[in-house]
């Protein structure tokens, strides 16, 4: 079977941290020229060139606040908070948690603020607890990492050594704060900070 590539919906975006700018070639598909993007929506996230997270947290927040009108409705007509909490986990919560792995350790406090207003909101309105982003964030990164540790041919296994404890897992180093927000030192953070003393 062969790929055929359309070349009007192939974007190019170029992600470069280096001091001094650089010129870059414009690549070019059977004499047509390659659109260069600074943001790109790639599988419902949306990446920039600097990894900066905000129009993607705006985006979650927009959508899921659309929804909260449905959740209004359900409570005006005397639904069961059962059914509330049901409608929240799939209709709201699926949409805040989406991906939120690949960006939520990346997220600033505005960010964290954005996709929780929805949540605090849904909250209000069912009048019960709803789950935080932050515990979502935290039980997937603790599942990803267990399978990772447990699968010898994922390309990040080599990444998760125990110490000589045995118990907690041996951060790498991390010079830049860009490397201290990537998802390896993350994920180990915590995992070492679930660990059972």
């Amino acid at each position: 079977m062969n790929l055929i590539l359309n070349i009007t919906k192939t974007k190019e975006m170029i992600i470069d941290f280096r001091k001094t700018a650089v010129e870059h070639n414009v690549i070019t598909i059977k004499e047509t020229e390659v659109e260069r993007v600074t943001q790109y929506k790639y599988l419902g996230t949306i990446i920039d060139n600097k990894l900066k997270w905000e129009s993607n947290s705006l985006m979650i927040s927009k959508k899921a606040s659309q929804r909260l009108y449905f959740l209004r409705k359900l409570k005006q007509i005397r639904v069961d908070n059962t059914i509330l909490i049901l409608f929240y986990q799939s209709i709201i919560q699926s949409i805040l948690s989406f991906s939120i792995g690949c960006f939520y350790g990346n997220f600033t406090e505005n960010d964290k603020k954005n996709i929780e207003r929805p949540r605090k909101i849904a909250q209000r309105i069912i009048k019960a607890d709803l789950t935080p982003c932050s515990f979502i964030y935290e039980k997937s990164i603790l599942k990803k990492v267990n399978n990772i540790m447990k699968d010898p041919t994922h390309p990040l296994h080599y990444c998760y050594n125990l110490n000589r404890s045995g118990i907690r897992l041996r951060p790498p180093r991390a010079n830049h704060c860009r490397t201290r927000k990537s998802f390896v030192v993350n994920s180990i953070h915590i995992f070492n900070s679930n660990v059972r003393r």
